[in-house]
């Protein structure tokens, strides 16, 4: 393990107990700033709003915004974390499309060699980061399973993990 990848899984450490709200406020500053420079980096940056979002805020007790803004995209959120956020600017920036986790990862550890963002938005990224595998493997067995006995045959055949 390079000193990079030492500093992820200590910022991801520190990142542990982080409140929801002020990591999605430090995400959404970083976001801000990464929409000058790289499409890569605000995915990233956005990726780890992410998982704070959809994961850590509806479980917090000082959630003050109600769950039909929760399940929009975090665009639609970020004014109201931010005051300095223009959705007539940075509401215009794209994102790519899925990266793999360890794509992301790659992006951290460049944001920590390049000294990109302070540490408090260091911990709150690179805590998400690391929760991205196991969420979205949770989160995709969330979306297909219930379906999967509605839908027995996959590609014109029978799929044996398939149990009825």
């Amino acid at each position: 393990m390079n000193k990079y990848e030492k500093l992820f899984e200590k910022h991801a450490k520190q990142g542990e107990n982080i409140d929801a709200l002020e990591a999605l406020q430090l995400i959404t500053v970083a976001y801000m700033k990464s929409c000058e420079f790289s499409i890569g980096m605000r995915t990233t940056i956005y990726s780890a709003g992410e998982i704070w979002l959809y994961d850590r805020l509806p479980k917090q007790s000082n959630n003050p915004f109600p769950k039909e803004l929760i399940n929009k995209p975090l665009l639609n959120l970020m004014p109201q974390l931010c005051k300095e956020f223009d959705p007539d600017n940075h509401g215009t920036y794209n994102i790519c499309g899925f990266n793999s986790p360890e794509d992301l990862k790659v992006y951290m550890l460049i944001a920590i060699k390049e000294h990109l963002y302070d540490d408090a938005t260091m911990n709150a990224c690179c805590w998400a980061i690391k929760q991205i595998p196991q969420l979205y493997e949770k989160w995709r067995d969330e979306e297909l399973y219930p379906w999967a006995s509605l839908r027995p045959f996959i590609h014109g055949g029978f799929h044996p993990s398939l149990e009825f």
